[in-house]
């Protein structure tokens, strides 16, 4: 059974929601709220984790009630294709994901010769149409590269029918390694009917035509 090891980064919280990077010791099982993790370990994207911090440290997205509810995207670990998702000035290629239950993953690409912003986007958005204001949305994201030590974030952007912004949160940006991150945000929604914007981006590469690698997507809503 293979293991990767990570510790605990941050989480800041802020009006509209929170935001966290995280990186977790973690054994590969697969788990719900019906089936707990034992060992100390928490639930987590439904794979058992051993955070460094209770589990009620990191937010209400975590709660055992969100585990099991529907996750909006329809393809979270990229298992056909790379449906519903599309680079941001860059290329995406599914490969083979390795280090975690995930089989596959997306290889997010710069620009050959490039050290400008790029990242991956929902395309389209998994929801155009939000159903009511005042939802709690759990966005998360598995992140790695190979090579690069650039910082990368995850984010989602609230907009109204006329593509005006409405509201959004930034997670911290985690520092890329080969081993997995966790990232996400909690965001509350402002008005029915917007439509959720969600990124996966370098803001500021370190060296020219970087990759970074991406699965295990989930938005979820919070029950209230």
């Amino acid at each position: 059974m293979r293991r990767s090891h990570f510790s605990l980064l941050c989480c800041a919280w802020a009006a509209l929601g929170s935001s966290c990077a995280v990186d977790v010791e973690q054994r590969i099982r697969s788990c719900t709220s019906a089936s707990p993790c034992g060992d100390g370990k928490v639930c987590v994207d439904g794979w058992c984790v051993a955070p460094d911090v209770p589990a009620d440290a990191l937010g209400a997205c975590e709660a055992s009630a969100v585990l099991d509810a529907e996750n909006l995207i329809g393809n979270p670990d990229l298992e056909r294709d790379a449906t519903g998702w599309a680079g941001l000035q860059a290329s995406v290629e599914r490969i083979a994901a390795s280090g975690l239950p995930a089989r596959n993953a997306l290889r997010v690409s710069a620009p050959a010769g490039t050290k400008t912003e790029f990242g991956l986007n929902d395309s389209p958005s998994w929801v155009p149409h939000a159903p009511k204001a005042g939802a709690r949305y759990c966005f998360a994201a598995w992140v790695r590269a190979e090579s690069s030590t650039s910082k990368v974030e995850i984010d989602l952007k609230e907009y109204d029918s006329g593509d005006v912004l409405l509201g959004a949160i930034t997670s911290p940006g985690g520092t890329l390694s080969p081993s997995w991150k966790r990232l996400r945000v909690e965001y509350v929604n402002l008005a029915a009917d917007s439509f959720i914007d969600l990124h996966a981006r370098v803001l500021t590469p370190q060296s020219a035509s970087e990759t970074f690698e991406v699965t295990h997507l989930s938005l979820k809503v919070a029950p209230p």
